[in-house]
């Protein structure tokens, strides 16, 4: 039993530095419908080369049911998928050669997803000043919505509820976007 915990280990470190590092194709994927981890979202829709290329730069934000902000002390990886965001429409992070970003937005304690209906808060943040008004695409997991403000702290004009959106200017929110919510 001590020897599997170590190998099971260092082949869940090897499997997420070939992921991050690995290039992939350019289509646009269909939000996840059964239960994964941030590690097995990006394996299933690279290897049916479903996302855009794969960003070197992912920021991740854990968020919690009725709370706001991103939490810290909770593993990358751990409980599922919520969102995640993308710097680029159509789902990508590199653009005329220019490389992006995406953030990786998932909730540690989730085993199933989020309930149905949009009037709860199953988290919901402020994105870091370096990062707001530089969201063009936005993809879902589990049941979840997001609703994106034009203002820190949910202020501001807002679009509907987002299962998926490879142009954000369907909303007239192409960078725009400043804060989420997650319900």
């Amino acid at each position: 039993m001590r020897i599997i915990r170590p190998v099971a280990a260092a082949i869940a470190v090897l499997c997420s530095a070939f992921l991050l590092a690995a290039p992939m194709g350019a289509a646009q994927a269909q939000p996840a419908t059964e239960t994964l981890t941030i590690d097995e979202v990006l394996a299933k829709e690279a290897a049916a080369g479903e996302i855009g290329t794969q960003a070197q730069t992912f920021y991740y934000c854990a968020v919690l049911d009725g709370t706001t902000g991103c939490k810290s002390g909770y593993p990358v990886g751990s409980g599922l998928v919520v969102a995640r965001l993308y710097q680029y429409s159509n789902f990508n992070v590199t653009r005329h050669g220019v490389e992006g970003f995406q953030i990786v937005i998932y909730n540690p304690r989730y085993s199933v997803g989020c309930t149905s209906g949009t009037g709860d808060n199953e988290g919901r943040f402020t994105i870091s000043a370096a990062n707001r008004n530089k969201i063009n695409s936005v993809k879902t997991y589990h049941g979840c919505d997001v609703k994106l403000y034009n203002g820190t702290n949910f202020t501001g004009s807002s679009t509907p509820f987002i299962d998926q959106a490879a142009n954000l200017n369907v909303y007239g929110f192409n960078n725009s976007a400043e804060s989420v919510k997650i319900s």
